[in-house]
């Protein structure tokens, strides 16, 4: 199950965020709300499938995606700071867990 949850979190994260989204989510709240709604939209589909979701852990992925990337948003500033991307990743990965329960 934690690897079908981890795929739909790298498709979402990644492969749903556009380049105009990437960029804009740092300058705009309501651009980081609407990809946490979809990185947290898309983990849903799993849990749905494995009749495992609750409303609470789609608040909970939404939230925590919310804060992680915002304070991302805040540190990240070049290349540089790759680790960063690594570590959110990190993160997402071992909160995705908690939604197992």
């Amino acid at each position: 199950m934690i690897e079908w949850l981890i795929f739909a979190h790298f498709l979402s994260d990644w492969g749903l965020q556009s380049t105009w989204m990437s960029e804009n989510k740092r300058k705009y709240f309501l651009v980081l709300f609407a990809h946490s709604i979809i990185v947290a939209g898309v983990c849903c589909i799993p849990l749905i499938l494995f009749n495992k979701y609750l409303l609470w852990k789609f608040i909970f992925l939404l939230v925590t995606h919310l804060i992680i990337d915002k304070i991302k948003c805040l540190y990240y500033r070049d290349t540089r700071d790759n680790w960063m991307v690594y570590v959110d990743q990190i993160i997402h990965i071992l909160l995705l867990s908690v939604v197992l329960i």
